[in-house]
């Protein structure tokens, strides 16, 4: 949001149009394949990739289309693998 002035005392906002989208990244050596984040994600953007890490875990995998960043993982993970980043796009 950018601050666009203010009228009769109270600052007016308005939407920036070139807003940031968040979305999560997976650092998936880090990953334990525990799937507390699939269960707590809303819009069940994140699925078991198939595919085993050098740990030998099978890790998950972001559908970054479904994503909307909104950090569930990221406050779920025991194992820190998640972080929230900004992209470039419109936000939902």
């Amino acid at each position: 949001m950018l601050q666009t002035g203010s009228r009769y005392g109270k600052v007016v906002w308005r939407l920036s149009k070139n807003r940031m989208a968040k979305k999560a990244q997976i650092n998936f050596e880090k990953c334990k394949g525990c799937d507390l984040c699939i269960d707590v994600c809303p819009k069940a953007a994140i699925h078991k990739s198939g595919i085993s890490n050098k740990k030998g875990y099978d890790y998950i995998e972001i559908d970054l289309d479904q994503c909307n960043g909104c950090g569930a993982c990221y406050i779920i993970c025991p194992d820190c693998c998640f972080t929230i980043v900004e992209t470039a796009g419109s936000a939902r």
